[in-house]
């Protein structure tokens, strides 16, 4: 619609100029907004941030003081996301503003909690709570995957602010599998697993539109995210693997198979607290064979025995004969990989 060059029109042309221009001012001011409203930089500390959980070789050993604290930090944090989440179980409307890069949204989008009664009347302070996205992580089948947080009041009375994740889904098929990993996340919950997954927030719809948002605890990076070596064995403590297995072992005690354990599903906070995420692909009551398999490409991976597509597989595995764990590309499905099933 806007084509400067090829307009014969000098009056249309100008409309056209002008259009530019405050295109161009409109950027220029919603950053300059960004930047006033973002919180204010951290100082500089060499003191190993939470979250940072790159390979140990390259950072001193840290003290056993220091590992304490961490670790009472952690595990604050994570009372207080489940606190959050019973205060906020009431609310049955989110509200959501963007405020990273050229994006700052002065008026927030409105979202409703799913299966909440609808209403035209106002909503009162203790109805809605907000969040505040401040970067894109990832996209993927269910969508696009964000960092956010939200503040949040405890009993203390001492405001906090706390990382969340928020999963935004807008075409039918991602919709159909961001409702099945929350009817997953509750199935769990309902079964008393609330260790080593996100503390989910609900799972929200725009009133006016056919989009629809998850909201969970922040877990840690991806170990993916760790090395770009697949010997994760050689950057996971022993912490860590044992908190994997008994992660995955709990899940499939109460009736889950994940079906998509790879590095990029597995997260680690800098206290070696682990989570297994994304369960858009589980199968609910699956068989004790398809559980066994699972556990034991688990194995495999944290043990460096997981070579994801397209990298250089293992000694003992060749094109024609892959190797346990290993995952092939599967070009008519619909996924990125098929799973090597394996026999019982």
């Amino acid at each position: 619609m806007i084509d400067v060059p090829r307009c014969k029109d000098p009056a249309y042309g100008k409309i056209h100029v002008g259009l530019y221009l405050s295109i161009l001012q409109d950027a220029i001011e919603r950053s300059e907004l960004g930047k006033e409203q973002a919180p204010a930089p951290e100082k500089k500390s060499h003191k190993r941030q939470r979250g940072d959980t790159t390979s140990a070789s390259t950072k001193r050993p840290r003290t056993r003081s220091a590992v304490i604290k961490e670790k009472s930090v952690a595990e604050e944090e994570r009372k207080l996301h489940q606190i959050a989440k019973g205060e906020l179980a009431k609310c049955p409307l989110l509200l959501l503003q963007i405020r990273h890069g050229i994006y700052n949204s002065p008026t927030p989008a409105s979202f409703q909690r799913v299966n909440s009664i609808r209403r035209s009347t106002p909503y009162g302070p203790d109805e809605y709570f907000s969040i505040v996205v401040t970067s894109k992580l990832a996209s993927g089948a269910t969508g696009t995957v964000h960092r956010a947080y939200l503040e949040f009041l405890p009993p203390d009375g001492e405001e906090r602010r706390l990382d969340v994740v928020l999963k935004l889904s807008f075409e039918a098929e991602q919709v159909k599998r961001l409702r099945h990993e929350f009817a997953v996340y509750e199935h769990l919950a309902m079964r008393g697993v609330t260790q080593g997954i996100p503390v989910v927030y609900g799972l929200f719809e725009g009133p006016d539109t056919d989009a629809v948002a998850l909201v969970m605890s922040h877990v840690g990076n991806a170990l993916v995210k760790l090395t770009r070596d697949p010997q994760y064995d050689k950057v996971l403590s022993d912490t860590a693997r044992d908190g994997f297995l008994r992660v995955v072992q709990t899940i499939h005690a109460a009736g889950v198979r994940h079906r998509d354990i790879r590095p990029e599903n597995l997260t680690v906070l800098a206290d070696d607290q682990v989570s297994v995420i994304d369960f858009d692909m589980a199968e609910l009551h699956p068989s004790e064979g398809a559980k066994r398999r699972e556990l034991r490409h688990l194995e495999e991976l944290l043990e460096g025995r997981y070579y994801p597509p397209n990298l250089i597989p293992s000694a003992d595995t060749t094109p024609e004969r892959p190797g346990p764990g290993i995952r092939r590309a599967a070009p008519e499905s619909g996924l990125d990989f098929v799973e090597e099933e394996l026999g019982d």
